[in-house]
């Protein structure tokens, strides 16, 4: 009876107190960002759901208090699981309120049913529950409906709910928590979760690579500059993912010559609905070759624009960093404004967001690592670019608040980085036009203080020692304009007179005049000096062409030359001589004949090869899921990476994952035999020269799978791609940097490449133009994909600095003309192909030249070794001819001025290379391969061709007057000069086929003469060498079967070959039958086995037994829980790299499987698992050194006394 006179008592009128849910509020970053722009009440009301305003009068809360924790405390309540996903609004006469609310308001309505019975309520009265986002007037359905469509993209909002929370207002009218009341006993308290409402959380600066702030008064307030993510697209996932790890400031050293910045304003001319008919011209304007740049600012973008640049996938290419991932990714939410400014970028890149004193305004700052200057403090601080969009408008009001804004930045710059060089660029919408300003006076639009504060912004600017780009560079847009051109409106960016969307804009009259919008300041602390200034998006006829106008203003972009305090390398120098390309080659007839070669894929084709690797990357992402706690990233690399590869190119997959490489290929295996119906068929296991590689076939397109164990790469992907070579997180085994390095590699040369869509075009040439000459095939020593694209990246860069960074005046056919220029008289014996940035780098190890290594070509990242070690002296010779030839046919076409016929660089006289190698030398090595088996047809093959390297070397070293070259395909005999019951017979049975090296005298004995009997003595050493050969090869039992295969060597006359074509026949079908057994450890992975792996590994252990394990000696002493010893890889590496360490003093001790223990030179050590002398690194038992005998690391004694305490010494 008393519980029950309270609540009769109780009645809700007071506005001073409320009943509600909050939101976690981590959970509510975004939803906060928004009601921050939009809702009047964000500073008065957390993120919450109303179950009762007005409540109870504040001296009876402590009653409402005791009754709700007493009824829930008697009868709890089941916790609601509230999932808020749905947008939403209502309107009245004085506004339209848009809100989230749940997907379910079952549980809130019963909620508060019960909250009004215990507190004796009615419950007549309409409840909706929801969380208020924002306010639009109540004729402004235009911003209702925008807003709408925000609030649709905020992630969802998922928790369970254990309390309600009574709150009161404050004296400063803000309501803050009074009490909770549990709602049952179940789950964790949320009090850590409900907090008083302050506004924004602000988030900690970094201030790494910064000055210390010394006046709050010059700066705008720390906790309303926000530090906000730079998000990388990640291919693996197809998605933008933020970087966890802030990139490092890395700028002692510059690592370019130059910085391109374009801006553009894209223009957002209705909110709703989104203006989607000039995306797809706005797109072309951003990916021409005039707007290219390494950093891309954007004003007036919209969620519907954003998510549609951002899902093409050249823009993810040329600029794989973004300050905004699209809107409509689920952990992604929306824009904050109607019209923002985003930041595009090739480099990573921190940044922040400094908001100006207008709602919706604020400038976009980001920091590039790898630019900027070296203080005299010996400090390093990066190059800051800010993007700004100004008020517009040419009233008393908007001039002031441009002026402010302004100041605010600038003030903001000097403070906090006083030391850096600046960039600042975007729409300023400062009127330049003299005459609309005296117009403006003499209508008192606007006032004379109005004009003094428009000459006073310009001073502001000129005061913090910015100059202006265009006014600097005598750029050909300063002469656009005509002589009787108004004072002020040459340059202009927005110009009604010759743009019809600025026309429709401003209408007619004083407005209807053009103005310079759109800038690009610098203030370069003599780092930074501007030589190259264009605009961009300007239609050919715009008079008779409205459509072709992506906006109303003209983008610019600027070029600005880096200034170093390092000097070029001799041999860059002297190698920048070499490159004369010819400018102004017509780049649309490579276009087109590229359009038109069988390699290049079709649309239909790469739709399809996209559908492929999703299905492959879907498939190996099975191996990790929530349950087993594996992290695993599906990587594509090398071409189809790159976006270049050809209709006959595989898909390369780099899995990196935090299990070992066992327990991954036998997961791999079941999850690919299980998806079968998919289209995938595993072929076969290979030993690959950084570790295992499994080929597989899906839907009929080859694929190659291989895996690099890397726990926090995997966990913390794909952040490692933006951090640099020295950073701890690279401190991993030289195994697994080697498989790293073709995923960084790829990174680096996107990013760091200038006019990246003409080197795709050029690379594509390229290939076809290596493939059609018989050079396109790396394990026989030419050229494969990654040369080919290292090579173009030192000359793209050499080109780039010779045009004196102007990344426009060249394109893709310069490129392919100064490729053939430059390394047709290339000295490959003496210089070594790298990046001309790395080369320069201080402290960077030069790759040490070994003893017969034909070709060196280098990548960016560790280890810094040949990716061209399989070139052979031959092989070099050949390339150097084809390079010649090309480049002479290019040379005499264009003294011809007749333009170059791309088809002819390919062919001589119609004839094919084939025919041509078939019919130009007078005798070849003929090797003849004949195979009657079921499977195992394709390794037998492989194993033959890794031969033919060590064939030609052999016949270089024994008889170098004589030049073998070797064509890269098998050949059978041609059908059409056969029988066809013979030939049916024939194929049912076996299969026959030969390779070819042509033999002809080099070109420096060309002019000797050999008597007969030379000749007879020569011909008996090369058939005696070619015996051996053929005898090594039917001696290796692993590869060669004697019941299923023939191979037979010979030297044969021109005239004896016969009728013969390229066989391009699959040999046998390949049955993959895994034995686990086969899966060594490619490296010592220094990892904890977890119960996951544990069980795997046990499944194994019971399904087939380890043959091997009764050879290893068992561990005398038991294993230290908790201590890990370093693996051997790392040990090698130590005392390859140490300089302080002699590596020819140290001795490894390995197990022999059949001999037992045995020792060999550590410089005699193999890492190649190609090599005839490999030996797993997990059979390595101990290191001694040579000179004492002591022994530095022992697995069995679990002895180190190299990394003391197992600490990295890199």
């Amino acid at each position: 009876m008393a519980v029950s006179q309270k609540a009769q008592s109780l009645s809700f009128h007071s506005h001073q107190t409320a009943l509600a849910i909050i939101l976690p509020s981590h959970l509510t970053t975004e939803i906060d960002r928004l009601r921050a722009a939009y809702d009047k009440n964000w500073t008065t009301w957390p993120a919450h759901i109303t179950l009762a305003c007005p409540f109870v009068h504040p001296d009876l809360l402590d009653t409402a208090l005791s009754l709700l924790e007493s009824a829930f405390s008697e009868a709890p309540w089941e916790p609601l699981h509230l999932i808020l996903g749905e947008a939403g609004y209502f309107a009245n006469k004085y506004r339209s309120t848009v809100h989230l609310r749940p997907e379910d308001n079952e549980g809130l309505q019963q909620l508060r049913q019960r909250i009004n019975s215990i507190l004796s309520q009615s419950n007549h009265d309409s409840f909706i529950p929801h969380v208020t986002v924002g306010q639009a007037g109540p004729t402004n359905t235009e911003l209702r409906d925008s807003l709408l469509l925000k609030v649709g993209l905020l992630p969802k909002i998922e928790w369970p709910v254990h309390e309600i929370a009574i709150m009161i207002r404050d004296e400063d009218r803000k309501m803050k928590v009074w009490r909770t009341v549990r709602l049952s006993a179940r789950g964790r308290s949320c009090d850590d979760l409900i907090k008083s409402h302050t506004g924004i959380q602000s988030v900690p600066e970094l201030n790494q690579g910064c000055s210390t702030v010394q006046s709050s008064s010059d700066i705008v307030s720390v906790s309303r500059v926000s530090q906000e993510a730079t998000y990388r697209f990640d291919p693996s996932a197809c998605l933008w993912k933020a970087l966890d790890v802030v990139p490092q400031i890395r700028t002692r050293q510059n690592t370019t010559t130059s910085i391109t910045v374009s801006s553009y304003n894209v223009l957002i001319d209705s909110l709703f609905p989104p203006p989607r008919e000039r995306f797809a011209i706005l797109l072309d304007t951003i990916r021409s070759s005039r707007a290219a740049a390494d950093v891309l600012l954007l004003q007036e973008v919209s969620d519907d624009f954003l998510t549609y640049l951002l899902s093409n996938d050249d823009i993810r290419q040329q600029y794989p960093y973004t300050t905004h991932a699209p809107s409509d990714q689920v952990d992604v939410g929306p824009l904050l404004s109607l019209r923002n400014v985003v930041i595009l970028s090739r480099r990573s890149f921190i940044w922040e967001f400094v908001p100006f004193e207008r709602r919706h305004k604020g400038a976009v700052l980001i920091r590039l690592p790898h630019i900027g200057v070296e203080g005299d403090d010996g400090k390093s601080y990066p190059l800051v670019i800010a993007g700004v969009h100004l008020t517009c408008g040419l009233t008393d009001g908007s001039v002031a608040a441009k002026q402010s804004q302004i100041r605010t930045l600038t003030r903001h710059l000097s403070a906090k980085y006083p030391s850096s060089p600046w960039i600042i660029a975007g729409d300023f919408n400062i009127n330049t036009s003299k005459q609309m300003v005296v117009d403006a006076v003499n209508s008192h639009s606007i006032t004379m203080e109005t004009v003094r504060t428009l000459n006073s912004i310009e001073s502001t600017i000129s005061d913090a020692g910015f100059i202006d780009s265009w006014e600097v560079t005598g750029s050909e847009e300063n002469t656009m304009a005509e002589e009787g051109c108004p004072d002020g409106e040459q340059g202009a960016t927005f110009d009604p007179l010759r743009n019809p969307l600025a026309a429709q804009i401003v209408g007619h009259g004083s407005h209807h005049r053009p103005q310079r919008y759109d800038r690009i300041l610098v203030r370069g602390k003599d780092v930074l000096q501007p030589v190259r200034f264009n605009m961009f998006g300007i239609p050919e006829q715009v008079e008779s062409r409205e459509s072709t106008c992506g906006s109303d203003h003209w983008g610019v972009r600027a070029t600005f030359s880096v200034v170093s305090s390092r000097h070029l390398e001799l041999d860059t120098a002297a190698s920048l001589s070499l490159v004369n390309y010819a400018s102004g080659i017509n780049a649309q007839s490579l276009l087109k004949f590229i359009a038109n070669n069988v390699l290049n894929p079709t649309s239909d084709e790469v739709t399809r090869r996209k559908q492929i690797f999703e299905i492959l990357r879907t498939c190996l992402s099975q191996i990790s899921n929530a349950e087993n706690r594996v992290s695993m990233v599906v990587v594509p690399v090398g071409s189809y990476g790159l976006n270049v590869w050809n209709t006959a190119s595989d898909i390369d997959c780099l899995c990196i994952g935090s299990i070992s490489s066992k327990t991954f290929f036998t997961l791999a295996i079941q999850r690919l035999r299980a998806s079968s119906e998919q289209g995938i068929r595993i072929l076969r296991k290979v030993g690959a020269h950084t570790g295992t590689m499994l080929e597989i076939e899906v839907q009929d397109v080859r694929a190659d799978v291989q895996y690099c164990c890397a726990t926090r790469i995997a966990e913390t992907w794909p952040t490692p791609l933006s951090l640099s070579s020295s950073d701890p997180i690279f401190s991993l085994s030289h195994q697994a940097l080697s498989k790293l390095k073709a995923v960084r590699d790829m990174a680096a040369l996107q990013e760091t490449i200038p006019n990246f869509p003409a080197f795709q075009l050029a690379y594509r040439y390229i290939v076809i133009w290596a493939v059609g000459r018989g050079l396109y095939a790396a394990r026989f020593g030419f050229l494969g994909g990654l040369h080919i694209s290292m090579l173009l990246n030192r000359i793209i860069k050499l080109l780039y600095r010779q045009s004196h960074d102007k990344v426009d005046t060249f394109t893709a056919a310069d490129i392919v003309c100064a490729f053939f220029r430059y390394y047709a008289t290339f000295d490959w014996k003496k210089h070594a192909v790298e990046d001309p940035d790395i080369q320069q780098t201080q402290g960077r190890r030069p790759h040490t030249r070994h003893f017969g290594e034909a070709m060196v070509i280098t990548g960016f990242n560790a280890p810094n070794t040949n990716i061209a070690r399989q070139a052979t002296i031959p092989a070099v010779r050949t390339l150097e001819q084809e390079l010649q030839r090309a480049d002479h046919i290019i040379i005499t076409q264009l003294k011809a001025q007749s333009g170059i016929d791309w088809e002819r660089i390919l062919h001589d006289d119609g004839r094919d290379a084939v025919t041509e190698f078939l019919t130009s030398y007078n005798s070849y090595i003929r090797i003849d391969v004949q195979f009657w088996g079921l499977s195992k047809g394709r390794e037998l093959l492989g194993w033959i061709e890794s031969r033919f390297p060590a064939l030609l070397v052999d016949l270089n070293r024994r008889f170098p007057e004589i030049h073998g070259r070797i064509w890269p395909a098998r050949f059978t005999r041609d059908q059409s000069s056969c029988d066809s019951s013979t030939i049916e017979s024939t194929a049912a049975k076996e299969f026959q086929g030969c390779y070819l090296v042509g033999l002809t005298k080099t070109q420096e004995h060309r002019a000797t003469n050999q008597s007969t009997e030379d000749k007879r003595v020569v011909a008996n050493k090369l058939t005696d060498m070619l015996d051996k050969f053929a005898v090594n090869i039917r001696e290796n039992n692993q590869y060669f079967n004697v019941n299923i295969a023939w191979v037979d060597v010979s030297h044969v006359k021109h005239t004896d070959l016969g009728a013969l074509r390229v066989d391009n026949r699959a040999w046998g079908s390949d049955i993959f039958e895994a034995d686990l057994s086969e899966f060594d450890e490619e490296e010592e992975e220094d990892l904890p086995i977890d119960e996951f792996e544990r069980l795997e590994l046990t499944t194994m252990s019971k399904v087939k037994p380890t043959s091997r394990s009764t050879s290893r000696p068992t561990t005398s002493s038991p294993l230290v829980k908790g201590k890990r010893l370093r693996p051997a890889a790392d040990v090698i590496s130590r005392i390859r790299w140490d300089p302080s360490l002699d590596s020819t003093d140290f001795i490894v001790g390995y197990l022999d499987r059949f001999t037992g223990a045995k020792e060999i030179a550590l410089d005699r050590w193999k890492d190649e698992q190609t090599d005839e002398e490999f030996i797993p690194q997990h059979r390595i038992m101990y290191f001694r050194r040579k000179s004492d005998g002591v022994k530095i690391w022992d697995r069995e004694a679990r002895l180190d006394n190299l990394f003391g305490g197992y600490k990295p010494w890199y």
